[in-house]
């Protein structure tokens, strides 16, 4: 059945192609009897127009384009809603991709999202999983598409674009700092892949924190996984059954907390009795059940109307330089750590006794 296209549409009316989309795109200059023809037409005929025609048609697109590594994710999924409810405010037309981590799906996206003719662009690369080359072609189309792009969570300097970064190097660095000033010398640490930076930089902090406290780092210690739960766990119980086990643990973000605090529950050990924790992210279910434990968030909401801040000051003025907003974390303690922190300087206290940067 041939589909039916805006020439059928303008054809039948007995009107121009012109006055068909003015009428699709709400324009004013169509007088009430034409308007009310054209659409008894397009309704009888269910006739859609298409998105990628309808964004070469308009000088500005209203559709912007989401790239995500991991859409099942807790961290990423409240990114993508507080995105979602702001082009919404906007009357934007978001339209989202789930790389999985996958590089060559980073291109394939950027590729649809060039074709489509978005109008901007939020993008948390997965291109360090891929070899240097993909890299090479996700700049490129970027290049191409020549829109308003600003990156969230994971930089990669190569692409010289706008961003919304956290510290993960200073989160390592401090989160294992207060478990030595707690006491421990024996601290393990499970990680994502280090081919991430942002795995990269909360183990360079983990690192650095030992070297200030002339510790060594047990590389027995030091378990890479890939930010997942299942993952942190096979390798969480590998680490609870050394034979000198690790007084304390850093997890580097949420779903890898969850994992260790699984083989912990198997083990049947509890925190802080036989061993203490700290853990980067928030867990949202333990906030729903109010579960305190023990880390340093990172504000989503915040994160993500940071980068829509940028890519809207972007979209209204092209010529603005590229701009990096660093997120500052905030330390969720109980009461014993959070005093060894704020005595030995690592962090500050709030009146309310919140811990904070």
């Amino acid at each position: 059945m041939k589909k039916t296209t805006i020439n059928d549409i303008a054809k039948e009316a007995g009107v121009s192609k012109a006055t068909v989309s003015r009428v699709l795109n709400h324009g004013e200059l169509v007088d009430e009897e034409t308007r009310n023809r054209v659409l008894d037409i397009i309704q009888k005929h269910r006739y859609s127009p298409s998105l990628v025609a309808r964004n070469l048609s308009n000088r500005a697109s209203n559709t912007i384009g989401i790239v995500i590594p991991e859409i099942d994710n807790a961290f990423y999924g409240k990114i993508l809603r507080t995105i979602v409810n702001i082009t919404d405010a906007e009357d934007l037309i978001p339209v989202c991709f789930d790389t999985g981590n996958n590089a060559e799906k980073d291109v394939r996206s950027l590729c649809v999202l060039r074709d489509l003719r978005v109008g901007g662009l939020i993008y948390a690369p997965s291109v360090e999983y891929g070899a240097a080359c993909v890299t090479k072609q996700a700049k490129q189309l970027l290049d191409d598409m020549g829109v308003p792009t600003v990156l969230i969570d994971r930089h990669v300097p190569d692409f010289q674009r706008s961003g919304v970064f956290f510290d993960g190097f200073d989160a390592g660095y401090r989160a294992t700092k207060i478990l030595i000033a707690a006491g421990h010398v024996n601290i393990g640490v499970v990680t994502g892949s280090l081919k991430l930076g942002i795995a990269r930089a909360r183990l360079d902090g983990y690192r650095k924190a030992h070297e200030e406290c002339g510790l060594p780092v047990r590389r027995a210690l030091v378990f890479e996984g890939d930010f997942t739960s299942e993952t942190a766990c096979l390798l969480s119980r590998e680490m609870l059954s050394l034979p000198e086990r690790p007084g304390a643990v850093l997890t580097c973000n949420n779903d890898t907390s969850l994992g260790f605090l699984q083989a912990l529950g198997e083990k049947k050990l509890k925190i802080p009795r036989d061993i203490e924790h700290v853990g980067i992210d928030e867990i949202d279910v333990f906030d729903d059940l109010h579960m305190r434990y023990n880390h340093i968030a990172r504000s989503r909401v915040e994160m993500a109307q940071a980068a829509m801040a940028l890519l809207l000051a972007q979209i209204r003025n092209p010529d603005a330089r590229p701009e990096n907003v660093w997120i500052a974390p905030r330390f969720v303690l109980d009461a014993r750590l959070e005093r060894v922190a704020v005595k030995h300087k690592i962090i500050a206290k709030t009146q309310k006794g919140a811990s904070r940067p």
